[in-house]
């Protein structure tokens, strides 16, 4: 058992066992171990893996999500979002439908049926760190 004034040794930092946050006058080291903890997720996260993330969580999320807003949320060219499409997201078992809108081929939207194998809770808790893999800013 310990004592009171105790140090206790984490990974990255050091506890003030007096105190749950272990707060010593700056950030406390909970804080500090997550922004570690998040550095760790990002350098292990697979760029290629992340943009069927994003482009899944953008069709989700997007009013009537089309290429051209696709390319302009994520500043990708056009072959690259239609080729996450078409084949990347299929991989996974996710489903996208083209909703038809309009006479020419090109009026419409994608709509998310089934993230597949993506867990989509996953991927909203951890969009800050697919978006820093993927040098994208979303407004």
């Amino acid at each position: 058992m310990r004592n009171a004034g105790e140090k206790v040794r984490f990974a990255t930092s050091e506890v003030s066992s007096g105190h749950p946050c272990g707060t010593k006058g700056g950030m406390p080291d909970i804080h500090k171990k997550r922004d570690f903890m998040n550095e760790a997720l990002t350098s292990q996260l697979n760029p290629t893996i992340c943009r069927r993330m994003l482009i899944a969580h953008l069709i989700e999320t997007l009013p009537k999500p089309n290429n051209p807003a696709l390319e302009e949320a994520t500043g990708w060219p056009r072959r690259t979002v239609q080729d996450v499409i078409a084949k990347g997201l299929p991989g996974h078992g996710t489903q996208v439908n083209f909703v038809q809108e309009g006479v020419r081929n090109n009026d419409g939207y994608y709509e998310l049926q089934d993230w597949g194998s993506f867990d989509r809770d996953w991927v909203r808790n951890h969009l800050a760190e697919i978006c820093q893999v993927l040098d994208v800013t979303l407004e």
